[in-house]
């Protein structure tokens, strides 16, 4: 796929490097201070600051392009179309006003005006997002033949040919014509498949067509296989009881015109060009609002950027009832939680298992967050609900929950439980490091089994080297085996990988403490309590600056240990 130009990023660089020739300018100050907002990822600030700057200096075009560029970031597309007419007032073109013009013109209705823009050789426009909005606008204006065929023009592209089918299947779709649909699905093949959409819509327009059994095919071993939300679910079950199944995914042009935009989003995001795939999400909920997909990228994105505010009101698009519900919540609990607001966040958990029933992935994120709130009890019995909701509770992927129930057991002090589901997540997924590392570290820490504990965190080691909770593992495990010279460099190693951990430095001092490096082990031991870390035993670690370990273990009747 052609990368579009970097343009957020090459618009950041061009204000810096303007900011000495505008510092005498009209809207200065504020022209700086919208430069400093939007590299920090403030864009409600950066907004506000270029549309002042922008009053104050109206024919400064860099000033209309950072208004514009910055109310689309924000989600006020509307608002930011008045600084892209003012760009091209001023003579001014680029990549973004390029895009916003002809899709506000297609909100409008205007396809003809669209279409008019989108073929102007004279803006600056990424070639595949070019060629798939103007054949949307053209089927918009009544000319579908022009429409399908500029979806078609994309096949001399190379790796758009698998885009060119999508689009033109889509537009069949649309008309009724599923037998041609269809047909440009078979000789796409997986290539057509570019998105999540893309399989679901060959999935109903199968279904359509009655060819059930190339529906379910499709949604129980090919690529619908992998996609498990609510939306997917619903149409795999359909498919396998032959129900009736109608095409939805494309409405109207504007549902088209958003398919090619999310396409382009999704893409940037995954190279990780998070700014530029936030600009073409914002365009893709501006014509179709009820995109839940949509409104979960733009969630996702701007947690990313740390616009928590902006983040939630995204979430919030997504109606309770919406196939990405549970993942909107689950973006929304974990940005309240990033918050510090963790009882809210196990508020909205709660509401929506209220709401949804006993869905296991709920479950799984109510535990958590209840864990992580020291809640420990009522994260075991949430747990177990999660358990008892699966459909097989012996699936090789159920480990994760008797995993995450037993580290809040192990919490509870409810030792023997926490062990029995240990060794049951590990008999589930035998090598996962994860498990193998919390049993490990829990038998040598109570003195049990030293040698299978240290062979399984040994195992967890070959997988994760450079892990460093599982590497102090390791070296406490020499440690209880009196292997103290052995301890020392695998300790060092761990606090080297996780530094400030105050565990980890703990643990060191003891090791230093054996091998008699005293006065390093006392340093260590004050690392340890001058870290953030909450889990440490602080009147232990202070019995040891005080009295050194001998003493504290001969207190504890542990004799050298």
């Amino acid at each position: 796929m052609p990368r579009p130009t970097r343009v957020f990023v090459a618009l950041l660089a061009l204000h810096l490097s303007l900011a000495p020739a505008l510092a005498q300018e009209e809207g200065a100050g504020a022209y700086l201070a919208a430069v400093v907002a939007t590299r920090d990822g403030a864009f409600e600030a950066g907004a506000r600051y270029y549309a002042a700057g922008l009053a104050e200096a109206p024919g400064n075009p860099v000033m209309a392009q950072g208004a514009m560029v910055t109310h689309v970031a924000i989600g006020d597309v509307a608002g930011a179309v008045a600084f892209a007419e003012t760009m091209a007032a001023l003579g001014a073109r680029d990549e973004f006003s390029g895009t916003l013009v002809p899709v506000s013109a297609m909100v409008s209705g205007d396809f003809e005006a669209a279409l008019a823009a989108l073929d102007d050789e004279t803006l600056t426009q990424n070639p595949m997002l070019n060629q798939l909005l103007s054949g949307w606008a053209a089927i918009g204006a009544g000319q579908f033949g022009d429409g399908v065929a500029r979806f078609e023009a994309l096949n001399t592209t190379s790796g758009l040919r698998g885009v060119s089918a999508y689009h033109q299947a889509l537009a069949n779709a649309y008309v009724g014509d599923f037998e041609s649909a269809a047909r440009l699905y078979q000789a796409a093949g997986e290539a057509a498949y570019v998105s999540r959409g893309a399989v679901l819509a060959h999935a109903q327009i199968l279904a359509t067509l009655e060819d059930y059994e190339g529906a379910r095919l499709l949604m129980t071993r090919g690529a619908g296989a992998r996609i498990n939300d609510a939306e997917a679910n619903a149409l795999r079950r359909n498919v396998i009881a032959g129900a009736p199944v109608s095409f939805d995914r494309v409405a109207s042009p504007l549902d088209g015109a958003a398919e090619a935009l999310m396409l382009m989003a999704e893409a940037l995001r995954n190279d990780d060009a998070l700014r530029l795939s936030l600009f073409f999400a914002r365009l893709a909920a501006y014509l179709n609002p009820a995109r839940d997909d949509v409104a979960v990228l733009i969630g996702d994105i701007l947690v990313g950027e740390g616009q928590n505010a902006l983040a939630l009101a995204a979430y919030n698009a997504v109606d309770d009832d919406a196939p990405l519900a549970l993942v909107a919540l689950a973006g929304k609990a974990g940005v309240l939680e990033a918050q510090g607001e963790i009882d809210a966040a196990i508020e909205v958990l709660q509401d929506a298992i209220a709401m949804q029933g006993e869905v296991p992935s709920l479950l799984n994120m109510l535990g958590d967050g209840l864990r992580r709130a020291a809640r420990f009890g009522e994260a075991v019995e949430v747990y177990s609900r999660a358990i008892a909701a699966l459909d097989n509770p012996e699936a090789p992927s159920a480990w994760s929950l008797y995993y995450a129930r037993a580290t809040a057991l192990e919490r509870e002090d409810r030792w023997p439980e926490a062990e029995a589901d240990l060794r049951l997540a590990l008999q589930l997924s035998p090598e996962q490091p994860l498990v193998l590392n919390m049993l490990g570290y829990s038998l040598v820490d109570r003195g049990l089994a030293l040698e299978e504990a240290l062979g399984m965190i040994e195992r967890a080691m070959e997988q994760r080297p450079d892990d460093g909770y599982i590497t102090d593992s390791l070296g406490w495990a020499y440690y209880r085996m009196g292997r103290y010279d052995e301890a020392v460099s695998v300790m060092l190693d761990a606090v080297l990988l996780r530094p400030g951990d105050g565990i980890l430095n703990d643990h060191y001092g003891d090791v230093l403490w054996m091998v008699g490096r005293e006065r390093e082990a006392a340093f260590q031991w004050q690392r340890a309590l001058d870290s953030r870390s909450t889990d440490i035993d602080r009147p232990r670690i202070e019995a040891k600056l005080e009295r050194g370990l001998d003493a504290v273990l001969e207190e504890e009747g542990n004799g050298n240990q």
